[in-house]
């Protein structure tokens, strides 16, 4: 009997479907991180938040699980490219709404 990983990766996109996965979960963390040591360097540079924002919300929210999605239904790479490309923008609003909704409630 096949584990339930193999299960998947042979029905829907295989080990390029985990490797998406595996990086969207690296991204949140990597964005964590950069914001904890920012806020206790002081950084309020435009750069770094803009860093942050990408990594912790617009990467984790809507660019990687839109880039899961193509791996898992098989898109092109141009496909998936325009998707994550989308993703980013969509991504990014998204953070900077939460951050404003933080903010000022």
């Amino acid at each position: 009997m096949m584990c339930e990983r193999a299960v998947l990766e042979q029905r829907h996109g295989g080990a390029e479907v985990f490797a998406v996965a595996a990086a969207a979960g690296g991204g949140a963390i990597a964005g964590q991180r950069a914001d904890l040591t920012g806020a206790a360097a002081g950084r309020r540079d435009l750069a770094h938040a803009e860093n942050v924002s990408r990594l912790k919300s617009g990467a984790y929210t809507i660019e990687r699980p839109l880039d899961i999605g193509a791996a898992a239904a098989h898109g092109t790479p141009v496909a998936r490219e325009a998707l994550r490309r989308a993703g980013r923008h969509i991504g990014r609003a998204f953070a900077l709404r939460d951050d404003i909704l933080g903010v000022w409630g």
